[in-house]
């Protein structure tokens, strides 16, 4: 059946053809979208000749392929389509190709050549939800309805809100006639939907409203689909203008964030392209100063007012008193525990040593449920708990790796019984089915995310496992959230909104300081800056305030400055990734107690979230770190005592390209990816691989400079965010499996479709008609058994035949179909890292070299309007 499309109504926005000398100016990617534009508004001859520019100066691509195909297809010219798809086929065969290619003959009609595709995708990649889908087609359009709906209905079950197959099944449905199954599932496609959408989703919903009769909703879709196509257009005008250079600076800064929520099949379908952000004003040159004329933050509101929250939730000030001993709130936190008990989702920015911990602590005693604290550190979950008064402790479960098989056991039970009001843990538990099912039965009625910052690829403190805590929100009943974190700048806050996919309600404490003085030194060398810390470290100490922090670049800095102040007479410690742990341990503890021969820590960045010491009285910085959000997170963690405290940033002409050379180590590209990516398939089972990541990367020779490693798991998550994989919550390696007395079985409750899987299981196992021991890997199981890892715990689970042991979890992988754009979405992502990178080191470089105040220029970009305080800098 077709649905109907409207003729009428408004016109389609257009994007007027740019010149090809100034459109081979732009960006690749911009081109590309350029092209889709031209064709998708019927300018087919500014198309092609956009196409055979790109090829006379770039020379023939798969993309190339991919656009002239679209473009042949628009203008009916099938014949052309099919060849340039087949050539592209041939030269770069993939599932996702063969799909093209595919869809391409079911859309002109020619059943039997889709039929074969689909004949040969179903033995080679049958697993694939692309796959499947592309087989449902085949089906529907061959009029094997039952089949069609099998196969819709099992992708429904892995994805519950994946609107395209929703929408098909809403279509197949109304082949059959059955108004009322179409009206359910375009429904539950109306709602996955919620207020976004791309234009063709929303298109194809209207269309489907239409069928139905409901032309209210039709017209109210198309609509928006009218002006999801204008947004993209005027942000496509805004970007060319900024890439040719025709706009001045920019009211606001374009910040994009992964589609890290959406399901990799609904990123397939409506991909969102990162715009290109502009880089900041060049540093100047500037004589030494003790103050700052950084870029203002254009963006920026005063904190928000402290509300009556006892008036408001009555029995709050009670609370705090009578819980933790408390007889008022500090700046802030009454503004944040107001929203959190009016279950508002919400982004509180809090600067260090705020006390954001009661912001959620005290709600977490009056609200209904368990809060649910997602926090990057174990040392950091450890000592807020250790903080706790005893009455809340004894209230509140750690659950981390420190734990033994048995006490996790025991403490999952104990929070499936209501026990707990609080839990802490860092976010990849949330892969931990037995510790999702666990906080089900308990009932969450809050999530906080410390760190909240952690979930952006594009934030300079991008941690991979925080991509879980959204994909988890809808298995905890989609309770509300509290994302907290001390370094968000207005582009940042909307970042965390979209990671987390929550309207967030953001409310600011003041982030000034006034007992902080902010002062930087720029010096003519290295040599110059090692001076002036040891001289600082020496001021320091005459006055008795000789405990403070020198954060220096890498390992082997952090060591040579420790030795430089030990042969002065300071007594220093170096603290880095490198050294063994107990070194490393030792030299924390001592710093921490106050111990004189520890009484400055060297570090790194590995030293400081999580760390509890409120007497530090000075924070020296070798070189500018490479964000001015690390830069007021790292200096936060002077003078939490309130007592006055030193802050100085010693900086000199080679810093910027220095910091930029790091920033390109740092940064990974294609050549970083491809042996991660070559090692996943090969450690790969058909689609699954279930592994360490640790084991994807080599180990480093005698000769590597250990800063220089890849982290997997940034790896695995750029090719997360480029389609390339999934991340599935952790699966056990293998099941062990012992076959149980029939006195000891219960009655099975396996459904129709989980008993048809477990007969397959047992077939495949060998187990069928003689029940015995065994083990099986899991990851084979999945591949041979066209299962996901969800289906697959089910059926064990529910099974009464055996007793199911599980082996040690590890990362559950599902390898994507590599499409053409595979390369090119990833070049991208990259690409998006590098700019976002060169873009902090030139505020912190504009930071350091400026004149204006230093508490002022530091909340402009964390978005807060600061009168020059005069006094502090």
């Amino acid at each position: 059946m077709s649905l109907p499309t409207s003729q009428t109504g408004p016109t389609r926005p257009r994007l007027e053809p740019l010149p090809i000398d100034r459109a081979m100016l732009l960006p690749a990617k911009l081109r590309w979208e350029i092209v889709a534009r031209y064709r998708s508004q019927r300018a087919f001859a500014a198309a092609a000749e956009l196409l055979d520019e790109i090829e006379r100066q770039t020379g023939d691509s798969a993309t190339l392929i991919d656009e002239r195909a679209r473009l042949a297809y628009a203008q009916e010219d099938y014949e052309t389509a099919i060849e340039l798809l087949t050539e592209r086929v041939a030269r770069q065969p993939s599932a996702t190709s063969w799909i093209g290619l595919g869809r391409l003959y079911l859309e002109i009609g020619d059943l039997e050549q889709a039929r074969e595709i689909a004949a040969d995708l179903s033995q080679t990649s049958g697993g694939l939800m692309t796959v499947a889908a592309f087989l449902a087609e085949v089906e529907r359009a061959a009029g094997d309805l039952a089949s069609a709906r099998g196969r819709y209905r099992r992708v429904i079950a892995d994805k519950p809100e994946h609107v395209a197959t929703l929408l098909a099944l809403a279509g197949l449905e109304l082949d059959e006639g059955d108004e009322r199954a179409a009206r359910h599932f375009a429904d539950q496609a109306f709602v996955a939907l919620g207020e976004g959408g791309a234009p063709a989703q929303l298109s194809a919903a209207a269309g489907v409203a239409e069928a139905l009769g409901n032309l209210d909703r039709a017209g109210e879709l198309r609509a928006r689909a009218l002006a999801a196509e204008a947004a993209r257009i005027r942000y496509l005008e805004e970007e060319i203008a900024k890439a040719l250079g025709d706009t001045g600076p920019d009211d606001e800064e374009p910040y994009w964030t992964p589609p890290s929520v959406v399901s990799q099949t609904a990123r397939a379908a409506a991909r969102i392209d990162p715009p290109v952000g502009r880089a900041a004003e060049p540093v100047r040159d500037r004589a030494r100063s003790t103050t700052t004329e950084a870029e203002p933050e254009p963006e920026t509101a005063a904190p928000d007012p402290e509300p009556d929250v006892d008036a408001m939730f009555p029995g709050t000030l009670d609370a705090l008193v009578r819980l933790f001993g408390f007889d008022a709130f500090r700046p802030g936190q009454a503004a944040v525990i107001a929203n959190v008990l009016a279950r508002r989702d919400t982004l509180a920015t809090m600067p260090t040593g705020a006390g954001k911990s009661l912001t959620f602590q005290l709600p977490a005693m009056l609200l209904d449920g368990v809060t649910l604290v997602m926090s990057p550190l174990i040392a950091l979950m450890k000592d807020q708990v250790e903080g706790l008064p005893e009455a809340i402790r004894e209230r509140t479960a750690l659950v981390n790796s420190t734990l033994s098989p048995d006490e996790l056991r025991r403490t999952l039970d104990e929070l499936a019984d209501g026990r707990f009001k609080l839990v802490y843990a860092a976010p990849e538990r949330l892969r931990q089915h037995a510790f999702l099912r666990a906080l089900r039965a308990a009932g969450v009625g809050l999530v906080v995310i410390d760190e909240a910052h952690c979930i952006s690829l594009w934030g300079h403190d991008f941690r991979p496992d925080y991509l879980a805590i959204p994909r988890a929100l809808p298995e905890l009943g989609q309770p509300p959230v509290l994302a907290i974190t001390a370094t968000a700048t207005p582009p940042m806050a909307r970042a965390i909104g979209a990671g987390l996919g929550r309207d967030l309600d953001r409310v600011r404490a003041s982030v000034f300081r006034p007992n902080l003085f902010y002062e930087a030194y720029r010096c003519a060398n290295r040599e110059e800056k090692v001076k002036r810390v040891v001289q600082i470290c020496h001021e320091q100490r005459r006055k008795g305030e000789g405990c403070g922090i020198v954060y220096v670049s890498s390992r082997k800095d952090a060591e040579q400055i420790a030795g430089v102040l030990r042969d002065r007479g300071i007594g220093a410690v170096p603290y880095h990734a490198g050294l063994e742990a107990g070194v490393r341990s030792r030299n924390q503890e001592t710093f921490m107690r106050g111990d004189p021969r520890s009484s400055v820590i060297v570090a790194t960045v590995a030293f400081g979230m999580g760390v509890n010491k409120a007497d530090i009285r000075f924070i020296i910085h070798l070189s500018p770190p490479r964000s001015l959000e690390a830069y007021a997170q790292e200096s936060g963690r002077a003078g939490r005592d309130g007592k006055p405290a030193r802050c100085a940033l010693l900086f000199a002409p080679a810093d910027q390209s220095s910091l930029k050379r790091f920033a390109k180590r740092d940064m990974l590209d294609l050549d970083d990816l491809r042996p991660v990516y070559a090692g996943l398939k090969r450690a790969a089972v058909g689609n699954w691989a279930i592994l360490d990541p640790s084991a994807l990367i080599p180990p480093p020779g005698p000769d590597d400079d250990p800063d220089d490693a890849v982290d997997p798991r940034v790896a695995l998550g750029i090719l997360e965010q480029a389609g390339l994989v999934f991340r599935h919550p952790d699966a056990p390696v293998a099941r062990f499996l012992r076959p149980l007395p029939p006195a000891a079985r219960q009655e099975q409750t396996l459904s129709s479709d989980d008993h048809e899987r477990w007969t397959r299981f047992q077939t495949w196992a060998g187990v069928a008609d003689s029940p015995r021991p065994l083990s099986v890997q899991t990851d084979a199981a999945l591949a041979a058994l066209d299962l996901t890892p969800n289906d697959l715990d089910r059926v064990l689970g529910a099974q009464t035949e055996y007793a199911v042991r599980d082996d040690r979890r590890a990362v559950c992988l599902e390898l994507l179909p590599a499409g053409a754009d595979a390369a090119a979405n990833l070049r991208q992502v990259l690409e998006r890292a590098k700019i976002e990178a060169n873009r902090r080191i030139d505020q912190v470089m504009a930071y350091a070299a400026g004149r204006a105040c230093r508490h002022a220029t530091l909340a402009a970009h964390l978005g807060e309007r600061l009168a020059p305080c005069r006094t502090a800098c």
